[in-house]
């Protein structure tokens, strides 16, 4: 997964460089950071001043929603979730 805030897409692609496709192309107003998690893709956006994201589906992705309004351009997105962070095995 990848953003282009100049030429406003987000997209992803196979670890082979197949099969890229655009999940959203010029529907964002100024996409920045981005981050992966528990199934869904979460970027930034400095125009609309907001955490956006949606849930990866096999056709790219699902709804766009808005998580987080009114963040000054944020320059980066972390998700701290369980399923990031396994437990260490004993």
């Amino acid at each position: 997964y990848w953003t282009d805030g100049k030429l406003l897409f987000l997209s992803s692609m196979d670890l082979n460089g197949g099969d890229r496709r655009d999940l959203f192309r010029n529907e964002l107003p100024h996409p920045f950071a981005l981050t992966v998690v528990a199934g869904r893709v979460f970027w930034t956006d400095w125009d609309s001043s907001s955490v956006e994201g949606c849930a990866i589906t096999a056709d790219g992705c699902g709804p766009k929603r808005t998580w987080i309004r009114d963040v000054q351009y944020p320059m980066g997105v972390r998700v701290w979730a369980k399923e990031a962070q396994p437990l260490p095995s004993d």
